[in-house]
């Protein structure tokens, strides 16, 4: 759907900096993949003040990130990371929460949709009845971020 496209497009107009909050879950899932859930929200909440200070944005993915990202203490200080790195301003921040959980009080919020269909032929390589599964209970989840970020 290239909306990630859009975003760093926009960031490098703006001359902002870009951030993917995807990529910090696919990153600590990468860095932290022997550990168990518990033992990655420990990682990070001893070295939260150190990956801010030292924030870098990679771009590849890891398949824990999935698993790390349905962790609430985990995602909480993940968020506390981006909350943190951004309170300088100037930045493009994307994600599927971030308008409405992560960075509630933003200037400005832009939300980007893509229908159904091209959702899926872009997230999966894989037969369209299996992407129509996998995809549908992520959309139940997105459904209600995406309502409260329309009615800002």
């Amino acid at each position: 759907s290239e909306k990630t496209i859009v975003e760093k497009h926009l960031a490098k107009k703006l001359e902002y900096t870009f951030i993917d909050s995807g990529i910090l879950y696919h990153y600590f899932a990468m860095v932290y993949s022997f550990l168990s859930d518990d033992l990655i929200y420990l990682q990070l909440k001893s070295r939260k003040k150190t990956i801010i200070d030292n924030s870098c944005i990679i771009s590849r993915k890891w398949t824990k990130a999935a698993s790390i990202a349905q962790n609430n203490r985990i995602r909480k200080i993940i968020n506390e990371i981006i909350q943190e790195i951004t309170r300088k301003k100037r930045f493009v921040v994307v994600g599927r929460d971030i308008t409405t959980n992560i960075l509630p009080n933003a200037n400005i919020k832009i939300v980007l949709t893509a229908n159904f269909i091209t959702r899926i032929n872009r997230r999966c390589d894989k037969t369209k009845s299996t992407a129509t599964k996998n995809i549908l209970p992520r959309d139940k989840k997105s459904y209600k971020f995406i309502e409260d970020a329309i009615k800002v």
